[in-house]
This record gives structure tokens, C-alpha cells and sequence, in this order.
């Protein structure tokens, strides 16, 4: 099952990046802070 290996990595990343897209957009100081 080496391809839903991958489909979830890929999954996942894509839901890291809107969780962090999500959190500079409702906090923008954290992207002035570095943290």
C-alpha cells in the first residue's frame, strides 16, 4: 500500500499547511514574533 502511503503524506501535508495558513491568518502577530 505504498500509494495510500503516500496519498496521506500528501494529505496531511496539505491540512499542516492550512492549519498554519489558518493560525497566521487569525493571529498575525505570531509571524511578527517568529513564533
Amino acid at each position: 500500500d505504498e500509494w495510500m502511503d503516500e496519498a496521506d503524506l500528501k494529505l496531511n501535508m496539505m491540512i499542516f499547511m492550512d492549519a498554519m495558513i489558518g493560525l497566521t491568518e487569525r493571529d498575525p502577530t505570531r509571524l511578527e514574533t517568529g513564533a
